[in-house]
Formats: structure tokens, sequence, C-alpha cells
């Protein structure tokens, strides 16, 4: 079980960076694994995190002076959509850095205060039919080969 887990948490890696633009390095450090023990003879993958800041997924600011408005940002999330305009109620969103560092795109929500934006959680990504369906069966087909391994493995043992 323990194998077929850490295998898991791999193929969650990489399905979720082939459907969305973000790097498995960041998807990683949302999943956690529990190991079975004999004390506990279960094991699981589990995803906890809050929503990603935009720029871990691939954005362009544009500076072209003929566009509508000046500048804006577009951001691509998915891997099979184009890019599209960051937006809220017609304000256009811009890459900066606040006081304290934090750098992302933001949106000026009035004349003093902006919105840092984020996209969908991790968990978010892997609750996604396609993602979820792909993970399962990658599960499913891992767990039986190594419990056929196992079984043959004791059997050379007696």
């Amino acid at each position: 079980m323990n194998r077929t887990v850490k295998v898991m948490k791999t193929d969650a890696k990489r399905i979720v960076s082939k459907i969305y633009t973000i790097k498995v390095s960041d998807v990683a450090k949302n999943l956690n694994t529990e190991h079975a023990s004999l004390s506990n003879l279960s094991a699981r993958l589990s995803s906890k995190g809050r929503p990603i800041s935009m720029t871990k997924f691939k954005y362009q600011q544009n500076t072209n002076a003929g566009m509508k408005g000046g500048q804006g940002v577009r951001a691509k999330i998915k891997k099979d959509s184009g890019f599209k305009e960051v937006n809220n109620d017609g304000r256009k969103a811009f890459v900066g850095t606040m006081r304290n560092g934090s750098s992302g795109i933001f949106i000026r929500k009035d004349s003093k205060k902006i919105k840092k934006v984020l996209s969908p959680a991790v968990t978010e990504m892997l609750n996604q039919e396609e993602a979820k369906e792909q993970i399962q069966k990658s599960a499913t087909d891992r767990f039986g080969k190594e419990l056929n391994y196992q079984i043959n493995y004791l059997l050379t043992k007696l």
C-alpha cells in the first residue's frame, strides 16, 4: 500500500501539471501522504492548501500601448485553453509587489486598496473529473501490480 500511495502522489503531481500550467513542485507542496502501519492498515493521499497566486501559472503583462486602456494581465490556467484577460468589474489587473514583499497579480478594489488575484487550490484541481479519473485508474492499476508482486515474493520465501 505504501508504494502505491507514493506512486499515486507522483502521478497526481504529473497529471495536474499536464492539465494546468503549474509546476510539479508547486503541486507537491500541497500533497500529503499517510503511510500504512501494522496498527493502521490504510494509506492515503490527501491535499490541503489555499488558493494559489496567479503568478504560479503562465501569465503575460500587456504593455502594448495600442490596447484599449493600455496595460493589463492575461493568464492561462489550463493548458488546453488560451490566455484570458484578468479583470474584475472592468478593472484590469496588474503585476506588482506590495510593501511586505509579496509579489503577484493584483486588481484595484478602490482608490486605496488592492486585492491579490488567486487561482483555484490544488485540492480543487485534483477534484476535477478528468484528473480524478486518471489518478484513480493509475492507483488501481498500481495497487494490483504491487499486490501480485508482494504475494509472489511471500510465496517464494515458503
